[in-house]
Parts: C-alpha cells; sequence; structure tokens
C-alpha cells in the first residue's frame, strides 16, 4: 500500500494518509522500510504530521470538576501538533518545526490544559 501511494504521488496525485509513526523521523523510517525507493519517498513527501490529542479543562470549573464536565475537570479536546516541510533529505533526521512537548507547555501556558494531562499523554514523570 504505501508503495502504491508513493507512485500515485510521483503521478501528480494529492496523496492524504496516515502512518502508525511515534514521531515525523519515524514516517521517514517507516516509508524507508516499506518502499525500496528513497528517492521516490523523499521526492513525493511534502508535509509530515504528528499529532496527539490532550483533553481541554473544562471553561464551566477550571478543571475543578462539576456537572457539567461529569466531575472529570475536562471537557473536549484539542490537538497539539508538530510538522515536518519538504525539503527533508533522507540522509538528515527530521526536525519538527515545532516539538510535540513545546506545543502541549504552550497550551498549558494557555490554560488549555494542565500538566497531569501532558504527563498522561506523554508519559514523563515529574
Amino acid at each position: 500500500t504505501a508503495n502504491i501511494a508513493v507512485r500515485a504521488a510521483l503521478t501528480g496525485h494529492m496523496v492524504i494518509s496516515t502512518l502508525h509513526a511515534g514521531s515525523c523521523q519515524g514516517v521517514w523510517d517507516r516509508l524507508f522500510a516499506l518502499c525500496p525507493d528513497r528517492h521516490a519517498v523523499t521526492t513525493t513527501l511534502a508535509l509530515v504530521l504528528n499529532q496527539r490529542l490532550l483533553r481541554r479543562l473544562c471553561a464551566a470549573c477550571a478543571g475543578q470538576g462539576c456537572a457539567a464536565c461529569g466531575a472529570t475537570g475536562y471537557h473536549g479536546c484539542v490537538p497539539v501538533v508538530e510538522w515536518v516541510r519538504a525539503g527533508h533529505r533522507a540522509s538528515e533526521p527530521a526536525v519538527p518545526e515545532q516539538l510535540l512537548a513545546v506545543a502541549g507547555q504552550e497550551l498549558v501556558a494557555a490554560g488549555v490544559t494542565n500538566e497531569a494531562e501532558l504527563r498522561r499523554v506523554f508519559g514523563h514523570e515529574d
């Protein structure tokens, strides 16, 4: 399937797909493992996104727990995203323009989510 997607992209078709990888660099690693033509992979990739969903603090109770959020302190989700644009070379590591951890910390600073949610999603310990 990965080879077919790369070949379709080489013919000018826009291909949007998902791939299970832990990071932006992981996408290149997985595609290089699945597609023997590394040049085709690097030529056809335009943008790689890596995302996680964080629970949003409840606006009604500011994360304390209320009837509106079912006493969880959270209501809804917000994506935290990192990305790498085209121009990446196979010989260089993919360095995201914004790291997930940085984007997550910005959401904490803005009061959208909290540190406990970051630890839950990213598995970091204090």
